[in-house]
């Protein structure tokens, strides 16, 4: 009878879960294209404050336990040395401190810890790693998973962006 109960559990827990991650899944995302951005919050800066004035930022929201997230750190790195006169590249974790010092040498952008996950709220993350070009104005033109095919992120997106006719210096 025990036996039993316990089956009934796990398939009632099972049928829970697979039904909301499917909902959650497939919620509808609000575009924050062409709008403006929310201020970000920076809990605290590991490391240097970036000047951001007149810049483009790209923030990054990433984890140490995400393997996509830990295989764009050099091609993140790239964007901030290529773009480093146009763009600030922000990574912003809740991880602890001690799991970001695992990664943290091999990172040459800014670094965000945001334990309470408050951009992560606003910015509307859904999985990671998910990342947004804001323009100096604060608009963003970019929003999307930089690791996935569909919406991937390059050097030639951020210079057409940065080229592009939204920004007048």
């Amino acid at each position: 009878m025990k036996k039993n109960k316990l089956i009934i559990l796990i398939l009632c827990n099972f049928i829970f879960a697979f039904s909301y991650g499917q909902k959650y899944k497939y919620a509808e995302r609000k575009s924050f294209l062409n709008k403006k951005s929310p201020e970000f919050i920076a809990y605290q800066w590991l490391g240097k404050v970036p000047k951001m004035e007149d810049k483009f930022v790209l923030l990054e929201f990433w984890s140490t336990s995400c393997r996509p997230c830990l295989q764009l750190i050099s091609k993140l790195n790239s964007f901030q040395e290529v773009f480093r006169n146009e763009l600030v590249v922000v990574g912003i974790t809740s991880d602890s401190i001690e799991n970001i010092n695992l990664h943290i040498q091999n990172i040459k952008y800014y670094l965000i810890l945001d334990p309470h996950q408050i951009n992560s709220s606003c910015y509307q993350v859904r999985a990671l790693p998910y990342a947004v070009l804001i323009d100096p104005q604060g608009i963003f033109r970019w929003e999307g998973y930089p690791a996935y095919d569909k919406q991937l992120l390059t050097k030639s997106v951020i210079q057409n962006i940065i080229d592009s006719n939204f920004y007048e210096k």
